[in-house]
């Protein structure tokens, strides 16, 4: 007696798990990024519209964190906000920056003030962190 025929619903059911485990096997990787300049972005307010560049520079800690900074070259204080626990609001006084580490497995939406007025880029700022994992992600805001 014959245990699998080229019809049988347990060949199948194999020829589909060895399928799937060949195509999680070839998913693609999660995005990564060289070091140094990644993009610009741009901010509006009622205060009016600023740039703002993003850098990364990996190996500055621990892979298990990203840290992630503010710098303010602008003439009001600046933040980013969001809502992980435990974590305060990146706020940058004129001239000054401020940075957090966040779990590399986080996946972070962060909110701009811009002086006392909310502020949005033409980017969605919702980042996943492990693409920076054990690196510095700067936004230098002008």
């Amino acid at each position: 007696m014959k245990l699998f025929s080229k019809t049988s619903p347990r060949t199948a059911i194999v020829a589909a798990a060895l399928a799937a485990t060949a195509l999680s096997a070839t998913a693609p990787a999660a995005q990564t990024f060289q070091p140094g300049y990644i993009q610009t972005l741009n901010v509006t307010s009622t205060r009016g519209a600023s740039e703002m560049d993003q850098f990364y520079n990996p190996g500055t800690g621990s892979t298990a964190l990203t840290r992630v900074c503010v710098v303010n070259l602008g003439q009001v204080q600046r933040a980013f906000t969001h809502t992980v626990p435990g974590i305060n609001a990146l706020v940058a006084q004129p001239g000054s920056q401020s940075c957090a580490n966040f779990s590399s497995a986080d996946r972070v939406a962060y909110g701009m003030v811009d002086g006392a007025e909310p502020a949005q880029a033409n980017r969605a700022m919702v980042m996943n962190l492990d693409a920076f994992s054990g690196g510095t992600v700067s936004f230098v805001w002008r």
